[in-house]
């Protein structure tokens, strides 16, 4: 995409208004892709779910 933090969460509150995330969202993704992460979904946890 080749944009900053400001100009994601300007382009995703265009896209969707009412359910874009926050900047300290944006910020935290932008930080773990820094780091080599390729997904937003959430990572596999060991333990026993919530009910």
């Amino acid at each position: 995409m080749g944009k900053n933090t400001v100009e994601t969460k300007i382009w995703l509150e265009q896209c969707y208004p009412d359910s874009a995330p926050s900047k300290a969202t944006i910020c935290r993704w932008f930080a773990e892709f820094k780091r080599g992460r390729v997904s937003t979904n959430d990572d596999k946890r060991s333990g026993r779910p919530k009910e």
